[in-house]
C-alpha cells in the first residue's frame, strides 16, 4: 500500500523535482517505509514520478518504487494489492519472464509488458496505478473496478498533475484553493463529493473501473468494468442450495487471498453479520486464531460489546478492544479531522478503529465493508421500491391527501419534508434512492451557499437494473459505498499507515451476486440471509440481532461534551467563512437538531465543511 503523485509537463519553466517532491512528501503517511523519486526528459516535456511505501509484500528494498522494468523501460508507481498477482507471476514465468522481487508491482509490469493494458482485466484486487511507457511516449492512469484504491488528477495546457490524495495535489503550489461549486453541492446532496468531482475547482477523480492515457497533451478516459445489471438466467433455474455452495466459495476463496501478507494482520469486528462472517471465514485459513479489533462506548445505544465479545468467544480471536469516551473523542477528535482528504460526514469511526488496530501492532486489516450492498443491509432496499411503487399507482388524490396530512402533522421534521417533496417534485427525483440518500434538499443547498449552481447533487448513479433489488444495490455501490464509504475508509486508514481489505469488494463476487435475481437475496426470515446460509455457523444471537450501524455517539456528544465546539462553528459569524455559509441557515439547523428536528448528520456535515476549510484552504 503506497502513496503515489506525478507530473508530466512541456513546461519548461516548471520545477517539477519540487512539485514531486512536496507531493510525495504530503504522502508520507500513507507510506512510512520508504519513499522515492524518478524525473527524466521524454519525448515533448518532462516526467516525475514520486511514491511513499507502506511495505506489505517483500520488505526489502526490491519493492522500491518508482520502480523500472529494465527490459522496456517502463516505470511504475502503484498502490494497492492484486490478489492473484502469484498466480499471474507464475504464467508470467512460462512465458519467460524473470522477476527480482516478491511484489505485485513488479508483476504489474511485465503483466503490461506482455498483454499491454489488457493486464489490468486479469487483476483481481485493489489498485490505482501510473505507468509510463517508454516506447510510446504514453502514460496510463489506472483505478480499479471499484474505486476501493484513490486517484487524483488536474490537467490543464500542456500539465498533468495526479496523487493519491487530493490534498497532495494542493501541496504542489500548482493549483488554485478554490471550491468547486458542483463538489460542494454534491457533498451537500450526499455527505460526501460525488466522483468524478473533488471538492476542488479543476481537480478531478479518475472514475471507477476506468483507465486514462495521456499522450501529446491529451488525456483520453476510457471505461474497461461496470456492475453488470442483468441477470444471469442460469441462475434463475438453480436450485437454493445450489447458489449457496456457490456463493460460500466465492466467499471463501475472496477472504482467502486477502489474507496474504508479510505483515501482522488482523479483522476489524463490529458484532455484526458482516464483520462476523469475516472472522469466520478466516478462521478458517489461517494456521492460528484470527486477530481481532473493536471498539466499544460507554453509550449502551451504541455500543455493541456484548455481541463483539460473543463472536470473539465463539471464534476464539485474539481479540483487542478500546473504550473510546467523550472526554477522549474532543481530545483527538482535530486530528481526526485534520486526516480527511475531504469533507465528509464519515470516517471518524474509522479513524478511531484504525488507530486502536496500529496501535496493536497490526498493518493490514479485513473489514466487511461492502455486505450491507450486495447482500441488501439498508433500509434503501425496503423503501426504495415501496415508494417508488406508491408514485407510480396511487391515484393523485390520494397522492394529494397524503401530502396535505403530512404538512398538517405535526411532525415537523425533515423526514416529513422529503416525503412531501417526493410527492411533489417526480422530475427532482427519478428515483427514490436519491431521496433516501439525500441530506440537504436543493432549496436549503441554495439557503446554505447562494450562488450554488443547479443541483447536479441529485443526479442518479450506476447502471440501471429492471431488477428492483439489484438496482438498490448498483446504487449503492457506485454512490454511497463509492462516493463515502471507501474513500473515507481509506483515507483514516491510511492515516495510520494501515491497510484495509475488503472481501466483499471482490469484483468476482460482486459479479455473481448482481447477476443473481434480486428474490434470491431478499428471501429469507432473517436480514441478508443469503450470506447467512452460506457461512453456516453464524451464532444464533448474532444472525437476529437489530441492525446497528456503526457510528459514533454523535448525537449523544453533539448534545453534551462536543455542544461548545460546534455552537463556536455553527452560531458564531466569527467562525463561519462568509463566502461558504449563511450563519442564519447554519443557526436554524443547529436548533432544529437541539428540538430534535432534524439528525445530527446535518450540523455535524456543516461543521466537518468548515474545518476542512480552515484547515486546507485558509493560508
Amino acid at each position: 500500500m503506497c502513496g503515489i503523485s506525478g507530473i508530466l509537463t512541456d513546461n519548461d519553466s516548471l520545477n517539477i523535482q519540487e512539485i514531486v517532491y512536496l507531493m510525495t512528501e504530503k504522502l508520507r503517511h500513507r507510506g512510512p517505509n520508504d519513499i522515492g523519486h524518478h524525473f527524466q526528459k521524454i519525448r515533448g516535456g518532462v516526467l516525475g514520478l514520486g511514491n511513499t511505501r507502506l511495505s506489505i509484500l517483500d520488505l526489502t528494498a526490491a519493492g522500491h518504487q518508482p520502480m523500472l522494468d529494465t527490459p522496456t523501460g517502463n516505470r511504475i508507481v502503484y498502490n494497492g494489492e492484486i490478489y492473484n498477482f502469484l498466480d499471474l507471476k507464475h504464467l508470467l514465468k512460462t512465458k519467460g519472464h524473470t522477476f527480482t522481487s516478491g511484489t505485485d508491482t513488479e508483476m504489474i509490469l511485465k503483466a503490461y509488458s506482455e498483454w499491454g493494458i489488457e493486464c489490468i482485466h486479469r487483476f483481481r484486487g485493489m489498485f490505482s496505478f501510473a505507468l509510463w511507457d517508454e516506447q510510446k511516449n504514453l502514460l496510463y492512469l489506472v483505478r480499479d473496478r471499484l474505486g476501493v484504491k484513490p486517484l487524483y488528477y488536474y490537467q490543464q495546457q500542456g500539465l498533468l498533475m495526479f496523487a493519491s490524495e487530493v490534498r497532495a495535489l494542493l501541496a504542489s503550489g500548482c493549483i488554485s484553493k478554490e471550491l468547486s461549486p458542483e463538489g460542494l453541492d454534491s457533498y451537500l446532496a450526499l455527505g460526501g463529493v460525488r466522483d468524478p468531482w473533488t471538492i476542488i475547482h479543476q481537480v478531478f477523480a479518475m472514475p471507477a473501473g476506468c483507465f486514462a492515457t495521456y499522450q501529446d497533451t491529451e488525456l483520453k478516459i476510457t471505461s474497461y468494468w461496470h456492475p453488470p445489471n442483468e441477470i444471469d438466467e442460469q441462475y434463475t433455474d438453480w436450485k437454493r442450495e445450489k447458489i449457496i455452495q456457490q456463493l460460500r466459495e466465492k466467499l471463501t476463496e475472496s477472504v482467502q487471498l486477502r489474507l496474504v501478507s508479510d505483515v501482522p494482520l488482523g479483522i476489524f469486528l463490529s458484532g455484526g453479520v458482516d464483520s462476523s462472517s469475516i472472522v469466520s471465514l478466516a478462521t478458517d485459513g489461517l494456521k492460528q486464531a484470527p486477530h481481532t479489533v473493536s471498539i466499544i462506548f460507554n453509550e449502551r445505544d451504541y455500543s455493541e460489546a456484548g455481541s463483539i465479545q460473543l463472536v470473539a468467544r465463539h471464534y476464539q480471536t485474539r481479540h483487542s478492544e478500546v473504550l473510546l469516551t467523550s472526554s477522549e473523542m474532543v481530545n483527538i477528535l482535530p486530528q481526526a479531522l485534520a486526516a480527511m482528504d475531504q469533507p465528509t460526514f464519515d470516517g471518524i469511526n474509522t479513524y478511531f478503529v484504525s488507530k486502536a488496530a496500529r496501535e496493536t501492532g497490526l498493518t493490514v486489516v479485513l473489514s466487511g465493508i461492502g455486505g450491507d450492498e450486495v447482500f441488501g443491509g439498508y433500509p434503501s432496499f425496503r423503501w426504495t421500491p415501496l415508494l417508488e411503487k406508491f408514485r407510480a399507482t396511487a391515484p393523485s388524490w390520494l397522492g394529494q391527501l397524503v401530502r396535505t396530512a403530512l404538512k398538517a402533522s405535526f411532525k415537523n421534521n425533515s423526514r416529513t419534508y422529503k416525503i412531501v417533496r417526493w410527492l411533489e417534485s417526480p422530475q427532482d427525483y427519478p428515483q427514490a434512492y436519491s431521496l433516501i440518500r439525500e441530506l440537504f434538499s436543493p432549496d436549503n443547498r441554495q439557503l446554505l451557499i447562494p450562488g450554488l449552481p443547479p443541483a447536479v447533487g441529485n443526479m442518479e448513479a450506476g447502471l440501471i437494473s429492471q431488477d428492483k433489488f439489484n438496482q438498490v444495490s448498483i446504487l449503492e455501490l457506485t454512490d454511497y459505498l463509492r462516493n463515502i464509504i471507501v474513500r473515507d475508509s481509506d483515507c483514516m486508514s491510511m492515516a495510520h499507515s494501515l491497510e484495509l481489505r475488503e472481501p466483499f469488494l471482490d469484483h468476482q463476487l460482486v459479479e455473481f451476486l448482481l447477476s443473481l435475481p434480486g428474490n434470491i437475496k431478499s428471501k429469507g426470515n432473517v436480514p441478508k440471509s443469503l450470506l447467512v446460509e452460506a457461512i453456516g455457523n453464524l451464532p444464533p444471537e448474532i444472525i437476529h440481532r437489530k441492525k446497528q450501524v456503526f457510528h459514533l455517539p454523535f448525537k449523544h456528544w453533539l448534545g453534551g461534551s462536543l455542544k461548545p465546539e460546534l455552537e463556536d462553528i455553527l452560531l458564531n459569524p466569527n467562525s463561519l467563512n462568509p463566502r461558504f455559509f449563511n450563519p442564519e441557515t447554519t443557526g436554524i439547523i443547529w436548533n432544529n437538531f437541539l428540538e430534535g428536528k432534524t439528525s445530527w448528520v446535518r450540523p455535524w456535515y456543516l461543521y466537518v465543511l468548515q474545518k476542512w476549510i480552515s484547515t486546507n484552504l485558509q493560508s
